[in-house]
């Protein structure tokens, strides 16, 4: 393995290290809206 395949990996960790870390942001402030959502409908009288 060339030095460039090790570069190339290294790059394409990083990128999915980058990756992941968005996706968890991005989890993280639908899962806070979701629980906003849930606060709010949970005020809400049971209508049958």
């Amino acid at each position: 393995m060339g030095s460039t395949s090790i570069t190339q990996r290294q790059a394409s960790d990083a990128q999915q290290a980058d990756d992941v870390e968005r996706l968890n942001a991005a989890t993280d402030r639908l899962n806070a809206e979701m629980a906003e959502v849930l606060e709010f409908q949970s005020a809400w009288p049971d209508v049958e």
